[in-house]
């Protein structure tokens, strides 16, 4: 099968959150021998040189082929985005913009580690990169076409973030039948320029040469009757072209509206050889296509020869996708009535045709058309164990929105009808932080006990509900250990995909339980068996460095935790929630071997991922913010240790299983004291702001009397107040007056 998206190793497509866009998608597409210069058209579009290049009309009337002719017309380079409706996981669209912008140059280390690290979020990390790597580039054209597959608001707003950072002497331009992003604020600014169907439309003299190509002889009054007739629409005059030279008869065409499209549409095929007709129909099923594909599909060994009769004939609707004339698609508009017809006169072979796309699609990798085909071929049961046997990897490589569609696909009640589908609803909200979904979904997937083994190969429902439960802990870390070993007798490392996952799980339990021997057991384990998973990797060997940190042996963890760094920064899992351990354990290693520099810039990366954990698991969050508290008295900052041991104990009332953690927490309570031990050297400088707040924080009055108080909103003395509780390094309002009064801040 041909392979889309070979690409070198080092390359940005070689990442694992973008190898299965497709090569195709995220070029320039060829110029077709045949089309026509359209000179006239071209210069319309080009001349206003507006950031924001809107381009909209219905199917047929050249969108893309326009922008195609200004590629070869302009001088700055193009970035062409092909979408579908896997971009509308505002994740996805942003890697995919990456990946266009990287072909004009390579992207920066740094930008790429930014957009396709895991755990990166569309809004916070991956779109103001791209504004960033936009304005490197500029001046350039970046294309998005077919954007109406654009429908949600995360997609929106990140699309909205780069057109208002569009530089000076770049365009953004967007292709569509309808544009679903709000331009009205851009346009106010003028910065819009705007084509429509009108501007598209074909005059006389670029008729003549389309019909003068397709060998079809027209006078001066047919010609001029007939574009008028359709309007000036490229697709309808097309179409005519090519049922012209069938012998039909020019004046029975009128209108520019999709039903004279499917009319001249059958004209063309009714003049079209029977085996012809069938090709271009099963085709139609694959959005693009090799011949090798379609050999597979349709189960013959010539469609080579078949899509090359099809360009020799001149038909413009068969596109080419790369400039070896090896990947093509058929213009929406000739698919869309070539699927009408297949599902009208053979539904049971235009059901067989997407089931084996289905397997086609997942068996290169291309796992979000796969579920789609499935669906088309009203296969929820394997649409349901596709997505199932992604969801980890989607919530590795940051695309969890596109699983969240993918079971919406399947309907509203696939949670309640299809294990598969409930075993993947409740790894999403896992993955979420979502414990309530999580619940509600696995008590959907438990009334499946008796289902057996599942698509994706876990042996049984028990098996996968342990594995979600252990993760999510809401039982308590004992409930974990035994959660875990359900899964890990499930099968060992060779046939069970999830048991390094378990075995991993398994030894941090233990170390949370005060049980370093069976810790480290489990953690060698699970870093022997982990294969491609490097989150399990980075975690284990950061927790060995722990075991090894408490043991006194320094100079062994030092060299685990920059092992589990180096593999963390490796495939950027610093925003990866659940990997926190690694960089809070690497900037404790790294302040007791006397480095406070790489203490501080370890902390700061894991400080601001503790609020990523959402509701995942308050024990990580524990051992995260106890080790990041140790780092920073460590370092000498107490007050910063005291506001981390605030927030330690509120990790710890909402789970307070893990017995060593608890002792560690102890401890480390009585290190830090009261607060009452703190100089006033040692407290950030407040503001004459937040010290007016402060000498109002005694008297116990509400934040909204204060703000009356002071004459300033209750939002001001709430931010003031959070900023304060910072600075004397504490988490409540007593705590704040007690430790201001020890410190001469208040009398």
């Amino acid at each position: 099968m041909t392979e889309e998206g070979r690409v070198p190793a080092a390359s940005l497509a070689a990442s694992a959150g973008v190898r299965d866009i497709p090569a195709t998608s995220f070029v320039v597409p060829p110029r077709r021998g045949s089309l026509i210069d359209r000179d006239r058209m071209v210069k319309s579009v080009l001349e206003p040189e507006a950031p924001i290049l809107e381009v909209v009309a219905p199917p047929g009337f050249g969108k893309s082929t326009a922008l195609v002719l200004c590629a070869e017309a302009d001088d700055r380079p193009y970035a062409w985005v092909q979408l579908s409706e896997a971009d509308d996981d505002a994740v996805h669209l942003g890697r995919h913009l990456a990946l266009a912008l990287d072909r004009l140059a390579p992207l920066e280390p740094a930008d790429g580690a930014r957009i396709v690290g895991a755990g990166r979020s569309a809004l916070g990390d991956i779109f103001p990169a791209l504004a960033g790597v936009l304005a490197d580039r500029s001046p350039c054209v970046v294309v998005l076409d077919d954007v109406h597959h654009l429908t949600s608001s995360e997609a929106e707003a990140g699309l909205q973030m780069l057109l208002s950072s569009v530089p000076e002497g770049s365009t953004v331009v967007l292709v569509g039948r309808r544009i679903p992003i709000a331009l009205g604020r851009h346009r106010m600014d003028g910065r819009v320029h705007r084509v429509e169907a009108s501007d598209l439309a074909m005059g006389l003299i670029e008729a003549a040469e389309l019909f003068g190509r397709a060998g079809v002889s027209l006078d001066d009054e047919e010609l001029a009757d007939l574009v008028t007739r359709v309007e000036g629409w490229p697709g309808g005059l097309h179409l005519a072209a090519l049922a012209l030279h069938q012998g039909r008869n020019p004046r029975s065409f009128s209108g520019a509206d999709r039903l004279v499209a499917e009319y001249l549409i059958e004209e063309v095929l009714d003049g079209t050889e029977p085996e012809m007709v069938s090709f271009m129909e099963g085709s139609a099923v694959l959005d693009r296509m090799a011949a090798d594909e379609l050999d597979e599909l349709l189960e013959r060994s010539d469609s080579s020869r078949m899509l090359g009769s099809i360009e020799a004939h001149g038909n413009l609707f068969l596109i080419p996708l790369d400039h070896d004339g090896q990947r093509f698609r058929y213009h929406h508009l000739f698919r869309d009535h070539l699927l009408q017809r297949l599902r009208r006169d053979d539904p049971d072979r235009a059901l067989e045709l997407e089931r084996r796309a289905s397997g086609m699609r997942a068996r290169s990798g291309d796992v979000d058309s796969a579920v789609r085909h499935a669906v088309r071929a009203c296969d929820r049961e394997r649409a349901a164990g596709l997505i199932l046997g992604s969801v980890l990897d989607r919530w590795l490589d940051g695309r969890l929105g596109q699983v969240g569609e993918w079971l919406d696909l399947l309907g509203t009640g696939a949670v309640d009808e299809i294990p598969e589908a409930a075993i993947a609803a409740a790894w999403c909200a896992v993955a979420a932080g979502d414990r309530d979904g999580a619940e509600r979904s696995c008590r959907a997937a438990a009334r499946f006990a008796d289902h057996g083994p599942l698509s994706d190969g876990t042996p049984t429902v028990e098996v996968a509900l342990a594995a979600v439960r252990m993760l999510m802990g809401s039982r308590g870390v004992d409930r974990v250990v035994s959660d875990a070993e359900v899964v890990r007798q499930a099968g060992g490392p060779g046939v069970n995909r999830l048991w390094a996952l378990a075995t991993g799980t398994q030894g941090s339990a233990y170390a949370m339980l005060g049980r370093p021997d069976l810790a480290r057991e489990r953690l060698s384990e699970a870093i022997d068996a982990v294969g491609e998973t490097p989150y399990v990797r980075a975690v284990g060997l950061a927790l060995l460095a722990v075991l090894a940190l408490q043991d006194g042996e320094l100079a062994t963890a030092v060299t685990l935790s920059r092992s589990a760094r180096s593999t963390a920064d490796a495939h950027g899992l610093e925003c990866f929630a659940p990997a926190i351990s690694v960089y809070a354990v690497d900037a404790l290693v790294a302040a007791n071997d006397r480095r406070p520099g790489d203490a501080r810039a370890a902390a700061a990366i894991a400080g601001a991922t503790v609020e990523r954990l959402g509701d995942l698991s308050p024990r990580t969050a524990l051992l995260a913010l106890i080790l990041l508290a140790r780092t920073a008295v460590a370092v000498g900052d107490r007050p910063g240790a005291r506001r981390l041991l605030g927030e330690a104990q509120e990790a710890r009332r909402r789970d307070s299983s893990a017995s060593a953690l608890n002792a560690q927490l102890a401890e480390l309570e009585s290190c830090l004291g009261s607060g009452r031990d703190l100089d006033r050297v040692d407290v950030e400088a407040l503001t004459v702001a937040e010290q007016r707040v402060l000498e109002l924080l005694p008297t116990h009055l509400p934040q909204g009397m204060i703000a009356s108080e002071l004459h300033v909103s209750r939002n001001t003395v709430k931010t003031h107040t959070a900023s304060i509780y910072r600075k004397l390094g504490v988490t409540s309002r007593a705590d704040v007056v007690d430790v201001a009064r020890s410190v001469g801040l208040l009398a």
